[in-house]
């Protein structure tokens, strides 16, 4: 007999997706509390297409006229035009290099 029905190959769909689903969650939650920046700036990010890790290395926050070191915290730093703190990695809109 065929041990594959239609029922049992559905229910492992839907357990995977679940698992997937989860997973993903657990990711992005743990980005979140590891990334230097404030929630409450959130808005402002997303209007000036802020991210955490630059696509491109050479205009990363680091290198950004506006930044700041964190002797705090090496990873993290303080950005003029958000108001706040961002990570080194990041990348934003308005980057503009040192000069």
């Amino acid at each position: 007999m065929n041990k594959y029905t239609r029922r049992n190959l559905l229910g492992r769909a839907i357990g995977t997706a679940v698992a997937v689903t989860a997973g993903i969650s657990s990711a992005r939650a743990m980005a979140v509390t590891e990334s230097c920046v404030a929630a409450d700036s959130e808005s402002l990010r997303n209007s000036l297409h802020y991210v955490a890790r630059t696509p491109d290395a050479k205009k990363a926050c680091l290198d950004c006229a506006f930044f700041t070191g964190n002797t705090g915290k090496p990873a993290c730093g303080n950005c003029m035009i958000f108001s706040g703190s961002v990570d080194a990695t990041g990348n934003c809109e308005s980057w503009s290099p040192k000069g």
